[in-house]
This record gives structure tokens, sequence and C-alpha cells, in this order.
């Protein structure tokens, strides 16, 4: 009897040791895969070298059976196409920070990096090399990933330099596009006043009409909460996937991203969605301006957009939606305000020909599909009144909005490029940093946070970009990056 007894004990032992090693096991892989702790991944790929074994460095490692640590080599190393992607496997799915660095020669005028997110498959980008910006000879100002060029030496700081340009546009009566004195790259700019003198209360803004396409829009947070709602349609007129990609980004980072999924049809069928409704809650976030940017492409409709606080105001272009065309209602009239004095008016579609109205006084006719028309309006806010939508309305650095008291005024600023004559700015803000010069080579650093980004299948999808170098006939010698994926 005691045998018996001692041949069950040693029986759940050996159970218990079995279970607790599938256990740790378990927990191993887990460990391994998921990675709760902080670590640093570091990836080097040597271009234009022999990709065989003597190229690896010989102080890799393994982790979760993907390798890190190594060096890739890749034997096409002259970039001559404006665009240039590829892509790396990595063990995890989250990284909070990428910090790249980038060593090339060439004679390009620009050269630009990015990282895709796989959920939303949109790229992160940040400049890495600007001619025009390396021989601007004005007085400059770096604070960690900002720099302020300035043509007179005026400003001691950024921060008093914002600050300055804040009271000034509270200063301003009427505010136009046309009068920037400020130039941007790669910068994202979060001056602004509203309108009206009257706060528009605390409740929703008034639905907006339908918008076609992706478009960027600023509201203004007061007592720590953003409330936003809108629906999607799926136009199906073309082909793949009409995924909606929403991101809320304060000054310092993204506070918030969400997709609404493609309805499911792939083909272009011409039988529009039925309605996805996005009701979206944000809490405890600092007061002040947020950018929303509503990313997709044209085979999508977006209708009702609503905020709390009041302020939603669309910037640079508005492609309005409310047209038969579209088989989602009747053609509507819409009534928009707006500070640009120049604005291109253009539709594809001759049953989108129409007046406008503008200051509910002069028409302006759009009497040519496929023909972009320039309006040119006074100084200061001007109503514009629609007969319909199909309506494509373009004017870089302008505010617009579907009430007046929705209505937030950007300080004015234009995008930086190498055509951009000096003489009508006066300062020039970016997060680009100047290389560092290495014999006939250039060597860039930079960091993208990635804190939002899912990486799907473990391959992390990287790019190039040189606007211009195919054209010119040009080129960029990738000598090498490093990329190191870091977790907090």
């Amino acid at each position: 009897m005691e045998k018996d007894s001692g041949k069950v004990m040693a029986r759940r032992i050996i159970r218990f040791i079995l279970a607790a090693a599938v256990v740790l096991f378990l927990a191993f892989i887990v460990i391994m895969n998921i990675a709760p702790f902080s670590y640093t991944l570091t990836y080097r790929i040597e271009m234009g070298k022999d990709p065989g074994e003597d190229a690896a460095l010989k102080t890799g490692y393994t982790l979760g059976n993907y390798e890190y640590g190594h060096t890739y080599a890749i034997p096409e190393y002259r970039m001559e196409r404006d665009q240039v992607t590829f892509s790396l496997k990595v063990p995890y799915d989250h990284y909070d920070r990428a910090e790249v660095s980038v060593r090339y020669r060439g004679d390009q005028d620009e050269l630009q990096f990015g990282l895709m997110d796989g959920k939303t498959r949109q790229l992160t980008f940040r400049p890495v090399y600007n001619s025009s910006l390396n021989a601007l000879d004005w007085p400059r100002i770096t604070e960690g990933e900002a720099t302020l060029f300035q043509k007179e030496d005026l400003y001691g700081s950024i921060g008093e330099f914002l600050a300055a340009q804040q009271e000034a546009l509270t200063g301003m009566e009427a505010v136009s596009a046309g009068d920037a004195r400020l130039a941007t790259y790669f910068y994202s700019l979060f001056i602004f006043r509203p309108y009206l003198e009257t706060a528009p209360g605390p409740g929703p803004t008034t639905p907006s009409p339908a918008l076609r396409g992706a478009h960027t829009c600023f509201v203004k947070v007061e007592g720590g909460t953003l409330d936003l709602s809108l629906v999607k349609y799926d136009l199906n007129m073309y082909e793949d996937d009409d995924a909606l990609v929403i991101r809320v980004l304060s000054e310092k980072d993204c506070v918030f991203i969400e997709t609404i999924k493609d309805d499911g049809e792939l083909t272009a069928t011409y039988d529009p969605s039925p309605p996805q409704q996005a009701e979206i809650a944000l809490t405890d976030l600092e007061d002040g301006y947020y950018k929303i940017e509503l990313n997709c492409g044209n085979d999508v409709v977006i209708e009702d957009i609503a905020v709390s606080g009041g302020y939603l105001t669309f910037m640079d272009h508005l492609f309005l939606a409310d047209h038969w065309i579209y088989m989602l209602g009747p053609s509507r009239p819409v009534t928009l305000y707006t500070n640009s004095d120049r604005l291109e008016v253009e539709t594809w579609h001759e049953e989108a020909l129409q007046n406008l109205t503008v200051d509910g006084a002069t028409t302006f006719p759009v009497e040519e599909a496929n023909a972009p028309a320039t309006l040119e309006m006074p100084p200061g806010v001007n109503e514009i009144a629609a007969e319909h939508g199909d309506l494509y309305l373009s004017s870089p650095g302008s505010s617009f909005a579907f009430s007046p008291q929705a209505l937030l005024i950007q300080l004015p600023h234009l995008l930086y490029t190498r055509d951009l004559p000096l003489q009508v700015i006066d300062n020039i803000l970016t997060t680009y940093s100047l290389p560092v010069r290495e014999g006939d080579a250039y060597l860039s650093e930079f960091t993208i946070d990635t804190s939002r980004f899912d990486i799907t299948s473990n391959t992390l999808f990287m790019t190039f970009i040189a606007p211009g170098l195919e054209s010119e006939g040009k080129y960029m010698e990738i000598e090498s990056i490093e990329i190191k994926l870091i977790k907090r």
C-alpha cells in the first residue's frame, strides 16, 4: 500500500514538473513574441555590397526566430527612380520609435525617407536631404527636432518666435493666405485664432455636407474632451480597398488613430456601401488646437462630420460631394466660408457645371469640366454659395468652414519648396536637420515616432522618395541605412 502511494505521488510530481515546464515554455514564447520589456533592435543595411555570408556581422543574435544586430547587404545602391521601397523582417509588431541613420551621396535636390504603418498603410516621412536649405546662409536656431531659419536674427528661441506669431495673428483684422511671410517644411503649424470674437459654445458643430476623399481639419479642445462623429460611404467606383484612417494629433504627437475598414467590396460595382458610422470620444486631453486627418482615397465619401467645442475648420482644400452623380442622394446646395483670396475651382463632370455666388452678390461661372478656374476675392473672410457638389476647391494655407462660428484662422504661411522665392518670406520652420559631411558623403540622423504603428506579418516597409530624380536624370547613392527600433 505504501509502495502504491509512493508511485502515485511520484506520478503527480512528474505531471507537476511537466506542467510547469509547459507553462514556462509557453511563457518564454509569449515573452519572445510580445516583448513587454524595453529593448533596442539594431539593423544595418549595407548597400552596394555582395549579399553573401561575409557581409553579416558576427555579433548577430536571434530573437523570436528573427535575426537582429546583423548587417544586411543589398547589391543595388544607385537610386535613379523617384521612389524605391524595400522591407525588413522584425520580431515584434510594435515599437515606440525608430532612430534612423542614412549615409548617402549624389546630386539630387531632395531626399525623403518613410516608414509604413502596416494597419493603416499610411507612410510617415522625414526629410533626409534638401540642397536649397543646406545652402541657405540665414541665421538658424535648432531646438530638439525643430529648426528656425531667420532672414534677420530677431528671435532668441523658437518659443519666442511662435509667441510673437500668435500675438501678431491675434492683432490682424483681415487674414488671407497672401499675407504669409513664413514658410514651413515638414512642420505642422498650430497657430490659430477664432474668426469671430464670440465663442460658439460647447455644443457640437453643424454636421458637414458630403466630402469626397482625404481632408485635414483643425478643432479647438477646451475642458479636456473631444467628441467626433462622422458617416463613411464606399462609392465602389474603383477597385481596391476603401478604408478610412482617422488620426487626431496634438502639437506634440498622435493621440488617437482608428481605421474604418472597407465595406468588403473590392471590385468596381458602382453600388455604394451602406453608411458606416464612427463615434469617437477622447478624454484627458490638454486644451488647445488639434489636427484631425481623414486619410482615404477618392472612392470614399464622408459626411455629417461634427465635433464638440464648436470649431471645425478644414485646411487647404474641400472636395464637395453633394451631387446625385455619387449615388448617395439628390444634389444639394452648399454654403461655406473661407479666408482665401485666390481659389482654384474645378469639376470633372459636365453634370456639375454651375454658378458660384460670392458674398451674395458676385457670380462666378464654372462653365467647363476638367478646366481649373481661378476665383479671386477680396481679402478677409468670404461666403461662397454653390448650387451643388462635385466641386474641388483649393487654396493652400487657407481655412474653410461651413459656418462663420466654426471658422478658425491659421497663421498665414507657405509650404517651402526649392522654387519658393526667398524674397517673399522672412522665416522658415522645419523639422529638417542639416546633414553632416563625411568625405564625399553625407550622414543624416532623425527619429520617427512609431508608437501608433502596427507592423503586420512582422514586416517593416520602408521607402526613399527623391522628387524629380528620374525626370531630371540625376541619382542618389545610398551607402548604408542603420535603423534602431526601440521600445521604452
